[in-house]
């Protein structure tokens, strides 16, 4: 049972930190260059490849919502 805590954990916490981060980026306090340190101090050398995740999921939000604004837009314009 010991064994799978951790395994557990870091399936968990991959989710968690994703939301975590693109909160973090869109906090006018934070920004972007505060997770890359958060990131980093945790990760290390692996610290790059969850950034690029992060700013990935947050470029595909970004433009689920310019989509939607389109649409929207179009539709109070008839």
């Amino acid at each position: 049972m010991v064994m799978q805590m951790p395994e557990k954990f870091n399936k968990y916490w991959a989710e968690y930190s994703l939301i975590l981060s693109c909160a973090a980026i869109l906090n006018p306090c934070y920004k972007l260059n505060y997770v890359q340190y958060c990131f980093t101090t945790i990760y290390n050398a692996h610290a790059s490849n969850f950034v690029q995740i992060i700013l990935n999921n947050i470029k595909l939000l970004f433009n689920e919502y310019v989509k939607n604004s389109k649409s929207m837009s179009s539709s109070l314009a008839k």
